[in-house]
């Protein structure tokens, strides 16, 4: 089993693991929206581009005034990719991403808008035209 898999288990069905390939593939498609030459988003490929450390006292208000929508995607890696509602990762995404280790791309297909949280817990927040 995969370690986030089992690190996040305690989450139940509030989350919903990809099988391997749909995995790789989410993973292929998205992880072009992350700049090749620092962690964070591709400037060329995402406007609007916004940061912000997540250890801000206004983080969750930064966060929750950005990210709409309903179903996001939440990719660590080719072999995780979960998929969850934007209300239980804006209630629970200090428990979902860990500092210093994760960094992971959080996107909403369907709305339009990428994130980028860094290891160094920052997020980075952008449109994308799809």
């Amino acid at each position: 089993m995969n370690f986030r898999r089992a690190e996040l288990e305690h989450f139940g069905s509030a989350i919903h693991w990809m099988d391997d390939d749909p995995a790789k593939d989410t993973f292929e498609q998205w992880i072009t929206f992350a700049a090749n030459d620092r962690y964070g988003l591709h400037a060329e490929k995402v406007v609007s581009i916004e940061h912000a450390d997540a250890d801000e006292k206004a983080i969750d208000s930064w966060l929750e005034t950005r990210c709409a929508g309903d179903a996001i995607l939440v990719i660590f890696a080719r072999d995780a990719v979960l998929r969850t509602d934007i209300r239980f990762f804006l209630h629970n995404w200090r428990d979902m991403l860990c500092p210093s280790r994760d960094d992971a791309l959080i996107v909403s297909p369907n709305k339009n808008w990428i994130m980028f949280y860094c290891h160094e817990d920052e997020f980075e927040y952008g449109q994308i035209d799809m």
